[in-house]
């Protein structure tokens, strides 16, 4: 194992992937690889009802063994919604005892989940595009009314 003063800690590596599992099941995952981790996560997210059903981490590499330690907390998750992920994920993975790279992972691939599934939606037909913008006023920041026009 490498020493901390011979690692470029500045060059990290994270991917985020959705994939469709089954009819009514998605899979969100993301990965981390730099020279001191290599640590991925998944999500197994049920539809229409968008609430967890399985979650996992795998520690590939990392500069602990202690770090196996965050393993298992992942299952606190089964049974949140998606949109309720960020602060279960804040709760479960930061502070003492967490870990903030799997925070890290969890809080890309979860929320952003929502996204991904609306836009499929749309494409595969089952939802319009008038609905969705509806809902991106409504529910997102970005398109709200408070920042139409904005820069």
């Amino acid at each position: 194992m490498s020493t901390v003063n011979e690692i470029a800690l500045g060059d990290r590596s994270f991917e985020v992937h959705y994939d469709r599992i089954g009819e009514d099941l998605w899979r969100a995952s993301a990965e981390l690889i730099d020279e001191m981790h290599h640590i991925k996560t998944s999500l197994d997210i049920g539809v229409p009802d968008l609430r967890v059903r399985d979650a996992g981490i795998e520690l590939i590499r990392t500069p602990l063994r202690s770090c196996a330690g965050i393993c298992g907390r992942e299952k606190r998750l089964i049974g949140t919604k998606t949109k309720d992920l960020g602060f279960k994920v804040f709760r479960l993975f930061l502070g003492r005892g967490g870990c903030a790279n799997v925070y890290l992972l969890f809080g890309l691939s979860g929320p952003g989940f929502l996204n991904v599934y609306y836009l499929n939606k749309v494409k595969e037909g089952t939802m319009t595009q008038e609905a969705y913008d509806t809902m991106m006023k409504n529910d997102c920041i970005a398109h709200g009314k408070r920042f139409r026009g904005a820069p």
